[in-house]
């Protein structure tokens, strides 16, 4: 007997995991829901212009949300801004400072020194011994190195005092300058927030008002499809592409659209697509043939 081949997948589990069913199927009509299949084409055309309005409302809702989104970094960027002109001003005006005490500190020093070296000038006349006598000229050469080494930090800092005061008046007049950008941008920024707030809330309201005009089931299928889509939930298809995902739409597809008889979708990005016209092309304008040179007139024969 012939053993029949085992077939492929045999002795699997015949189970296999459910499909998830997307929010609007790709390609074709919205999805059915009560209430919407009963619209007529006159009514399709008119909730299709409440779509159009309604994507311009949420359009100027995204605007407002992303100005009060912006808003707070802004105000984050500017005040990072102020304060970098703080420390350098604050860096400047330290260094001055801790300049000014450094050489009142080796000024001090070198009164100490310098009476120390008219001590031990004094103290060599009286060495009774070359040994003393040495040793207070050592004391003498020491006292020397270190009031060279004195004058040497104290020309340093003064070099450093002068560098800075010159850099004070600049970082001074640019932490004026920033607080006063801050405090102008601070008001703009609060306007502008406060101008947005208003924007959102009015065109929120306008949303929910027209929203309550429309056929509940189409309702839920532009809230669904705006929710779904960041706001946007309406796709412009003209000449056959459509204008958010840039893909070409099949041509049977196309030709529905074309007559507002039903809600249709986008294959691709899933929105509701509405048929705009293509706009009218320029005519070239046409340019005049030119004109021909006259042919000079022929001469009559010479007598």
């Amino acid at each position: 007997r012939r053993r029949r081949a085992a077939r492929p997948g045999a002795g699997r589990s015949s189970l296999r995991a459910p499909r998830p069913i997307p929010l609007f199927p790709r390609g074709g009509d919205c999805p059915p829901a009560e209430g919407a299949a009963g619209l007529k084409v006159r009514d399709v055309q008119d909730v299709i212009a409440k779509f159009i309005e309604l994507q311009k409302l949420e359009d100027e809702i995204i605007d407002a949300a992303r100005v009060l989104e912006e808003g707070p970094l802004r105000l984050a960027a500017s005040l990072e801004s102020l304060e970098e002109a703080r420390a350098a001003h604050e860096s400047v005006s330290s260094g001055l400072r801790d300049a000014k005490i450094s050489l009142k500190t080796l000024e001090l020093d070198m009164m100490k020194l310098k009476e120390l070296r008219e001590g031990n000038r004094a103290r060599t006349t009286k060495a009774t011994g070359e040994r003393s006598y040495k040793a207070v000229l050592t004391e003498l050469d020491s006292i020397k190195k270190l009031i060279a080494e004195n004058e040497e930090g104290t020309l340093e800092l003064l070099e450093k005092s002068e560098a800075l005061k010159a850099e004070l008046p600049v970082a001074e007049e640019g932490l004026k300058d920033a607080e006063a950008a801050h405090e102008e941008l601070s008001l703009s920024v609060e306007e502008d927030m406060a101008r947005a707030k208003a924007v959102a809330d009015s065109r929120q309201a306008a949303v929910d008002a027209i929203l309550a005009t429309i056929d509940p089931a189409a309702a839920e299928r532009f809230t669904a499809s705006a929710k779904a889509h960041n706001g946007k939930a309406m796709a412009a298809v003209t000449d056959g592409t459509c204008q958010v995902c840039r893909i070409r739409i099949p041509p049977q597809l196309y030709n529905e659209l074309q007559s507002h008889s039903k809600l249709m979708t986008c294959p691709s990005c899933a929105r509701i697509m509405h048929f705009v016209p293509p706009a009218p092309k320029e005519e070239a304008p046409q340019k005049k043939p030119a004109k021909r040179a006259k042919k000079p007139v022929a001469s009559s024969a010479r007598a």
